[in-house]
């Protein structure tokens, strides 16, 4: 209901929510309303490429879990030797992302990263951003931002998007 609201009726998202909370509390991941608005906008989900190291030299293997694998799935960590860094490079659609590291078989955060407490799970976070100056960078930033809504044209190629004219 809410991203009809938004994508096809051109309500401001905050109000929508507002209106919807009104009638049944409920809690629903506005940014990910806005976020997928922007991916169709963009034609697709563009990607943004990051990078994450932990100093771990004494441990032999290490991976990550979440991002964009879930956490049931690992990303295994190459141990650069010049710095007894364990890094990954990775490519991820714009958005925000929580992970942990599981060195040796244990889950851990880097406490030398960017963090968040997730219901008590302390995770860290990375954010994926795109290109800036590119359109798609002003775009998301213009939707993203709080009662951030698309234009009346970006609202006309969603509608048809969605099949909804």
């Amino acid at each position: 209901a809410l991203a009809y609201m938004f994508m096809v009726e051109g309500m401001c998202l905050d109000e929508a929510y507002a209106q919807l909370f009104a009638v049944r509390r409920c809690h629903p991941q506005l940014g990910m309303i806005r976020a997928s608005a922007c991916d169709m906008l963009a034609g697709g989900l563009g990607t943004g490429s990051i990078r994450l190291a932990i100093k771990r030299p004494e441990a032999s293997e290490v991976q990550i879990a979440g991002l964009d694998v879930g956490w049931t799935n690992k990303l295994p960590l190459v141990q650069d030797d010049s710095t007894g860094e364990f890094v990954l490079t990775h490519t991820l659609p714009p958005g925000t992302y929580q992970y942990k590291f599981i060195v040796d078989g244990e889950w851990m955060p880097s406490m030398d990263l960017p963090t968040v407490d997730d219901n008590g799970n302390v995770n860290n976070v990375v954010t994926v951003v795109p290109e800036p100056g590119s359109p798609d960078a002003a775009r998301r930033e213009r939707i993203m931002a709080e009662k951030g809504r698309p234009t009346e044209e970006e609202l006309k190629q969603l509608r048809s998007l969605l099949g909804v004219e």
